[in-house]
């Protein structure tokens, strides 16, 4: 990912609420209608920016504060609603554009804020692999993950040619860790790997099984470079509850098994690292039923639930143990 590119969208989601509440405390609406429809637009985007799953990289808090600004907005705007006309005529397009542009890019919005939302409901049509959260101690935020396109990226690859060898991950999840300030690491974007929360962080076995697949000795790059020839990097595969589990991207001279071990739920399996097809470190989890395919990801998705929870994007995780 360009650096300067990933800077201008977080600003532009920062920036944009703040600007949203100065053009509604400002007054600048001609009538009823045309204000009454852009608070709708504004809530509509705090809605859409809430459940974004964005907040790690500037903030778990700053949604709260954006949120104060816009509903101060919205209060200061609103003192002089009574005194507006509901239609003022002589402006016929501007109030058209409030009376049919504003709510089209409400429902819009909406659209698109449910989509990355219901991402947290387990289709119902399938049975879901009970498992432990593999990391302990700590405060983790779901970067992708779910049953819809709009929170789980890893769901695209089921669009493309190669959805035999990847459907497996059809319903993983990507975790980051949240250190004392709710973000995920020193800085926006670094480029040092030591500088992200869960570098290092030990992985635990999601449930008792054999290992059937683990690698170890590939690199861990510092972001933004990867290895896109071993995609999962290092990583343990789990065969449990009728199911493979898939844990990725751990790091280098971590992993503690072998194919043909038993394991127990609890039991290390090694570190977050940042080896494999990655853009920053995380874990990738998912689980697949068992497969013959040459690719450790080529079986069919099985939800996943931990504690009874299916976990959605932009979900926060806190574990103590």
């Amino acid at each position: 990912m360009n650096w300067w590119m990933f800077a201008l969208q977080i600003a532009a989601v920062v920036l944009a609420p703040i600007l949203i509440a100065a053009e509604l405390a400002y007054k600048t609406q001609s009538s009823r209608i045309h204000w009454l429809f852009k608070a709708a637009f504004a809530v509509a985007i705090m809605a859409l920016l809430w459940v974004m799953p964005i907040w790690h990289v500037v903030g778990s808090w700053v949604p709260w504060v954006q949120a104060s600004i816009v509903a101060t907005g919205l209060l200061y705007g609103a003192e002089g609603f009574t005194d507006l006309p509901w239609w003022k005529s002589g402006e016929v397009w501007p109030q058209a554009f409030a009376a049919v542009g504003y709510p089209l890019l409400t429902a819009l919005v909406l659209v698109w804020a449910w989509g990355i939302y219901s991402s947290g409901t387990m289709p119902q049509d399938q049975e879901p692999v009970e498992l432990s959260f593999p990391l302990k101690d700590g405060r983790f935020y779901v970067v992708a993950g779910g049953s819809t396109e709009g929170g789980n990226r890893h769901r695209k690859i089921l669009e493309t040619k190669r959805a035999a060898e990847f459907r497996g991950q059809a319903q993983a999840l990507d975790l980051v860790q949240l250190n004392d300030w709710g973000i995920r690491a020193r800085g926006l974007y670094p480029h040092d790997k030591t500088k992200y929360a869960i570098f290092g962080t030990p992985v635990h076995a999601p449930c008792s099984g054999d290992i059937v697949q683990a690698r170890d000795g590939l690199e861990d790059y510092d972001p933004p470079e990867k290895d896109s020839e071993n995609l999962a990097g290092n990583h343990v595969v789990i065969e449990c509850k009728g199911a493979h589990v898939v844990l990725a991207h751990l790091k280098k001279g971590s992993v503690t098994v072998q194919r043909g071990n038993s394991v127990q739920a609890g039991q290390k399996l090694g570190e977050i690292g940042n080896s494999g097809n990655t853009s920053e470190p995380h874990l990738h989890i998912h689980a697949q039923h068992p497969s013959d395919s040459e690719h450790i990801m080529g079986g069919e998705a099985r939800p996943m639930t931990f504690g009874g929870q299916y976990l959605g994007a932009g979900e926060l995780i806190r574990v103590q143990n």
